[in-house]
């Protein structure tokens, strides 16, 4: 339930008064602070300051220590909380995203007026009549999955980068600094038991802030070890569980809560869900940005009822331990994490990021050639500070992973939680991203670290078996298995991930999709109508037809919503 909402003009010296407003000081009003979030927000309001502090309910320990550094003019970003301060005599108003960018601010500006909020959905609320969707912005989320750098889904709207401070002013308007690098991963010395034990603390801190927080259990490992670790500190969480009757997801979560005697609640998509209604769902509070297949959580409003209103425990971030680039597995993979061998394997390491961003841009720069170079540039862009700062290959790999991909397409499907939960990220604790992302590489092959964790956590979940390999977790894996890549190459029928019945089919909400809602954003990158069409017809011919088609529903619905009429703004 991390929603809030600001507007701010400093060249006002008025008290604003309304009954549905929070005036706090000249030219100063918040908005949309739902009174579950109480809980978990920290508010302070002096007669100097007002100081408004989201996020991580795990984090809140932090809190006094944020608002006395604001208050001493001491300003820096923090691990899961995200802060905004207004200097009530001087009227400035200073603000960070938290170091991850996992609670966003949006900002933007109207005439003197500044627009800051938490969520893409409540800014195109906000701006009302002149919301206009960025077409570059667009392009980008259908070419890769997400945008980069600042670019939204909204015209002139920044999502300001993770770490990112600003200050606005009557003076000087908006002004910000860089983020500092954050340097966790160094390869210090580490160890398993080390890094275990930072977990277990980490999914204990989610508990301890919290009166009892949900757990998203699923087949996969992510949500295994977070059960293991609340298991190991002595709690017996609330599950709940998505995906269609019969999925792997949905028999061994339950096989999992059965074995417990965890309160289990499932989604139920079969009978009972209105498939349009959720659609519609993850458009309003996705911001148009997250495509509809990747909003499962909100696709039973049932379930959304039963447990909202509590934090949800989620495995965000878990990638970063076990999978994106490590899933495809190889032999010697593991010299990535030398120092030594850096420069020689930065330019590989290159190459596997952008295959992993190519499993969609590959299909769309066939579609529609003429925007490769631009694209291609924007992307090698980004990389290149990531290069100079990292000492190793693997280091390179996952820096990346947390600066762009959590920061922006991961985080952009979490925010779908947040009109309903608060959200903890355990696997983003920064205690745990030093731990366990200094240990050596081979800890992340073959969802090493994972299996291990599970075994010395709790020994029973080991003993129930993975969807990966439909066999008992801790009889570890084939060779085939480990190493998917190589078995391809050798011809051998790799094992790439999951087996059985796919969580939800996606297709229903999208059976009838129309393509039109893209095609003005298209035209005004210079492409014919005909040429749009034929783009179209080369990716949905494709693998990434349900993304297109799932960015095509979203946006949609998000307009429509919002009775977004004219479209094809330029960036």
């Amino acid at each position: 339930m991390s929603l809030c909402d600001f507007v701010f003009e400093p060249t006002e010296r008025h008290r604003l008064i309304s009954p549905k407003e929070y005036p706090i000081a000249r030219g100063f009003e918040a908005f949309d602070m739902p009174a579950g979030q109480v809980n978990t927000a920290y508010i302070l309001d002096t007669k100097d300051h007002f100081i408004f502090i989201w996020g991580d309910p795990s984090q809140r320990y932090q809190d006094q220590i944020i608002s006395a550094s604001v208050m001493a003019e001491t300003f820096s970003s923090y691990w899961g909380r995200s802060w905004v301060c207004l200097f009530k005599r001087s009227n400035r108003l200073y603000g960070a995203v938290d170091k991850l960018g996992l609670f966003p601010i949006f900002h933007t500006q109207q005439g003197s007026k500044h627009l800051l909020t938490s969520t893409r959905s409540q800014m195109a609320k906000r701006l009302e009549t002149c919301c206009r969707i960025d077409s570059k912005g667009l392009i980008q989320l259908i070419a890769f999955g997400q945008m980069f750098n600042e670019t939204s889904l909204l015209d002139s709207v920044k999502q300001l980068k993770a770490g990112r401070m600003f200050c606005i002013d009557e003076m000087s308007g908006y002004t910000d600094r860089a983020p500092k690098t954050l340097n966790l991963l160094n390869h210090s010395t580490t160890s398993l038991n080390h890094a275990v034990a930072a977990f277990h603390e980490a999914v204990g801190l989610c508990f301890k802030n919290e009166e009892q927080p949900i757990i998203s259990l699923s087949a996969g490992l992510d949500s295994r070890l977070i059960l293991a670790a609340a298991l190991s500190n002595g709690v017996r969480p609330i599950c709940l569980g998505y995906g269609q009757e019969g999925s792997a997801d949905m028999v061994i979560a339950a096989e999992i809560a059965n074995k417990f005697n965890l309160p289990f609640f499932k989604a139920d998509l079969a009978n009972s869900s209105d498939h349009w209604a959720a659609a519609h769902r993850i458009a309003t509070e996705g911001g148009g940005e997250v495509p509809t297949q990747h909003g499962h959580a909100l696709l039973d409003d049932k379930l959304l009822q039963l447990t909202q209103g509590r934090a949800i425990i989620t495995g965000t971030g878990g990638e970063f331990y076990r999978a994106f680039y490590y899933d495809r597995g190889m032999p010697g993979y593991s010299i990535f994490g030398s120092t030594l061998l850096n420069e020689k394997l930065l330019p590989r390491a290159t190459r596997y990021i952008t295959q992993e961003f190519g499993k969609l841009s590959t299909p769309f720069f066939e579609a529609f050639p003429t925007l490769k170079p631009e694209l291609e540039g924007m992307l090698n862009h980004v990389l290149k500070p990531y290069e100079s700062q990292c000492e190793s290959a693997a280091d390179y790999m996952d820096s990346v992973y947390l600066g762009e991909r959590v920061s922006r397409m991961v985080v952009a499907g979490q925010q779908l939680l947040d009109r309903y939960y608060d959200r903890c990220h355990p696997f983003l604790d920064p205690t745990v991203i030093t731990e366990v992302g200094n240990l050596p590489v081979s800890y992340k092959l073959g969802s090493t670290f994972h299996r291990k964790a599970i075994e010395v956590l709790c020994p029973e979940l080991a003993d129930i078996r993975w969807d990966k390999t439909n066999r008992p977790l801790r009889s570890g894996l084939k060779w085939t298995e480990q190493y998917p890549a190589l078995a391809s190459k050798l011809k051998v029928k790799p094992s790439w991930g999951k087996t059985g019945l796919p969580m939800f089919d996606y297709n229903r909400l999208m059976s009838h999709e129309s393509l039109d809602t893209l095609v003005p954003h298209f035209t005004s990158q210079g492409y014919a109508y005909n040429e749009v069409k034929q783009g179209f017809d080369v990716l949905l011919s494709g693998s990434s037809a349900l993304h297109l088609k799932g960015v095509s529903k979203s946006l949609s619905l998000f307009k429509h919503e919002l009775n977004i009429e004219q479209e094809g703004a330029a960036a």
